[in-house]
């Protein structure tokens, strides 16, 4: 089981494979998609007698979901047959804002690789219009629901009036993507 992974990002694990007999086992590949998520990476060598050789399986989702497939290795010379059920899930975090269509955030950033907060919250963000003098106060929550961590950045607007405390509107910007 692969878990899961960002769309786009490639994760390989080993997969040893022993022969127990006392001749060669010459393996033949079949079962896996050509355009599919998963793959062999490396030459898939026959495993000599009482010793063991090491398969690279790769997964690299490109799109969100669940994704599985079953490897099938056949030994004819041994009259052998080993499957393998191969799983793994893309996924895309997304920054979700809210309350939504606050002026100066983005309601959603969805960039292929970037990665989880937890939850954050700050007051005094622009939230609604009010009369020069006044104030008024909201809360900015940014959360994250995947299993990834997101690096990101509050970012102020330079080239607009300040608010009533002085302070720049601000923007939310990935570190990373």
């Amino acid at each position: 089981n692969f878990g899961q992974l960002a769309v786009g990002q490639v994760k390989v694990l080993p997969l040893r494979i022993r022969n127990l007999g006392s001749t060669e086992a010459p393996l033949i590949p079949s079962g896996l998609n050509s355009t599919g998520p998963f793959c062999i990476v490396n030459a898939l060598l026959p495993v000599p007698a009482n010793s063991f050789e090491t398969l690279s399986l790769q997964f690299s989702p490109l799109a969100q979901g669940i994704r599985s497939e079953t490897l099938t290795l056949s030994c004819p010379a041994l009259g052998k047959t080993l499957t393998i059920s191969l799983k793994g899930e893309g996924v895309s975090p997304v920054l979700k804002v809210t309350p939504a269509g606050v002026p100066g955030l983005t309601t959603a950033l969805e960039p292929a690789s970037i990665t989880t907060i937890d939850a954050w919250s700050t007051t005094g963000a622009p939230c609604r219009h009010v009369a020069s003098g006044d104030r008024a106060t909201s809360t900015v929550t940014l959360q994250n629901s995947s299993v990834f961590p997101l690096s990101y950045k509050i970012l102020p607007i330079l080239d607009s009036a300040s608010n009533y405390n002085g302070k720049l509107p601000f923007t939310i910007t990935p570190c990373e993507a």
